[in-house]
């Protein structure tokens, strides 16, 4: 009498179709339906919270992270509990066989990460080429601090230079070398006069070479036999008349 009476206080166990009658149970698969994945979910779960021991929800839980949300390791754990709460009932069978399929599914993702020596081998690659990069940056900065020094070098002996040309009467320059920016010469700047076009011709500058005009002659046969700048020529001699030389005049003939 005892046992019978303790048996029937006992609450009866809860089936599967309970399982199943479950109102957000019922509203997860009525969103499975209409395609709605994440709101099924979002039921599915609430009727975990109402019964976790609703088998029926973890197994459309793990159906739902496998196919729909690509998480095998979530379908996997609801998988299990569905297995674990109803071992020999619906939906065990079907369960231990999407486990074996999400198994397979998570070995294949592990085997596609790097091993640990490839992945030390790339950061050790990665640190060699970071030294060569620093090595090269810090002899480049050096070369550079070295050309500075050396233009400022070049640049505090400049105006002594410039002021020895001036005692000489002459106006210098300092010129870079084309070659080498380290390494100077002096240039002679030849003053330049303004001429009626509005371009400049060099000054005319003192020659002792001559030439006698021969019949026939005019001033840039001259100045082609002789390899001299017509305008320089012209220049050379101001009170000649290119137009109206006579034979027997003499030409100032300026440098080459």
């Amino acid at each position: 009498m005892l046992g019978l009476i303790l048996v029937g206080c006992l609450p009866s166990a809860e089936t599967q179709t309970d399982e199943q009658k479950d109102p957000f149970y019922l509203t997860g698969k009525t969103r499975v339906n209409d395609r709605d994945y994440r709101g099924a979910i979002e039921s599915f779960e609430k009727a975990l919270e109402n019964n976790p021991r609703n088998a029926a929800a973890h197994f459309e839980l793990g159906l739902l992270y496998e196919q729909q949300e690509n998480d095998c390791a979530a379908a996997l754990y609801h998988y299990e509990r569905a297995v674990k709460l109803r071992p020999n009932d619906h939906p065990a069978e079907n369960a231990r066989q999407r486990i074996e399929g999400c198994k397979r599914e998570l070995a294949k993702s592990v085997a596609q990460l790097p091993s640990m020596e490839k992945m030390q081998a790339e950061l050790d690659r990665l640190k060699a080429e970071n030294i060569q990069m620093r090595q090269l940056v810090n002899s480049w900065s050096n070369y550079a601090q070295t050309v500075v020094r050396a233009a400022n070098d070049v640049m505090s002996r400049a105006p002594a230079t410039g002021q020895l040309a001036a005692n000489t009467g002459t106006p210098t320059g300092v010129v870079a070398d084309a070659v080498d920016p380290v390494v100077t010469r002096t240039e002679t700047i030849v003053p330049r006069s303004p001429t009626s076009s509005g371009r400049s011709v060099p000054t005319p500058v003192a020659s002792n070479r001559t030439h006698k005009v021969a019949p026939g002659e005019t001033m840039g046969l001259i100045a082609k036999r002789y390899g001299v700048n017509l305008r320089a020529l012209q220049a050379a001699n101001p009170s000649v008349d290119a137009r109206r030389m006579r034979a027997g005049q003499t030409l100032v003939l300026p440098p080459p």
